[in-house]
């Protein structure tokens, strides 16, 4: 039904037709983790040696149980409870906090952590849901008391993240850089396939060849996280 429904759309639109139309299936848990997940199950069963997928993912239709048990039943505040839960309890800690807070405290910038303390985090944790959102506004009742600190803050301006140039970056040197370091053998350690490997580096570089924007920069962000698997492999001697 969802290729149906898809069907005869192409690029930017399309894909983000097909991608709303399964997140409607799924149930709030799967919704979040679908959400957030990076990896396509097509593009990421081919890079595993056989059997190995299916031992990691045995249910696709709810996989990642221990994270779907972390999100909850949302008994109390519903959804947004369930995203909460989510940021504070996966998303801050796995992803977040290992990279933007701690690069950004790495220059002396201060990002989120003082916003982080424990006592805080008490304090918001045993707030009703319902306080902390005011019509379309999130973060309460923090946003309300910092405005009243500083009126400025009132007239925030738009919100922008910590992306970085990936692709740019890795431009003409990915394919070599991965061969040189023997990238794909160093991930054979832990199960993967160095033919599906090798034939992603493949597609990336005819991506970048023919400027393929979109697909570029998508392959060279799923190669960039399997390069620093493979140094992480290294770097802690991990062997099968």
């Amino acid at each position: 039904m969802v290729g149906a429904a898809t069907a005869g759309r192409s690029g930017t639109v399309g894909r983000r037709l097909g991608k709303y139309a399964r997140l409607s299936l799924l149930d709030a848990p799967g919704l979040i983790i679908e959400w957030s997940r990076r990896w396509e199950w097509a593009v990421l069963g081919p890079l595993f040696a056989e059997n190995v997928f299916d031992d990691l993912f045995p249910d696709l239709d709810q996989p990642f149980p221990e994270v779907r048990a972390m999100i909850g039943n949302g008994d109390r505040g519903g959804f947004l409870e369930q995203q909460g839960r989510f940021h504070m309890l996966v998303d801050l800690p796995c992803d977040n906090l290992q990279k933007v807070d701690r690069m950004s405290m790495a220059h002396g910038l201060e990002v989120r952590v003082p916003m982080l303390s424990n006592v805080m985090l008490e304090f918001a944790g045993h707030l009703p849901v319902s306080m902390r959102k005011r019509g379309q506004r999130t973060k309460e009742p923090l946003r309300t008391i910092a405005e009243t600190l500083a009126p400025t803050l009132a007239r925030p301006a738009a919100k922008r993240g910590f992306g970085f140039p990936l692709e740019a970056w890795l431009r003409g040197d990915l394919a070599r850089r991965w061969r040189e370091w023997e990238l794909s053998s160093r991930l054979a350690i832990i199960g993967f396939a160095p033919t599906g490997l090798d034939k992603l580096v493949e597609q990336y570089t005819a991506a970048a060849r023919v400027e393929d924007i979109y697909r570029a920069e998508t392959l060279a962000a799923r190669l960039f996280d399997l390069m620093l698997l493979a140094l992480w492999i290294e770097k802690h001697q991990v062997r099968s």
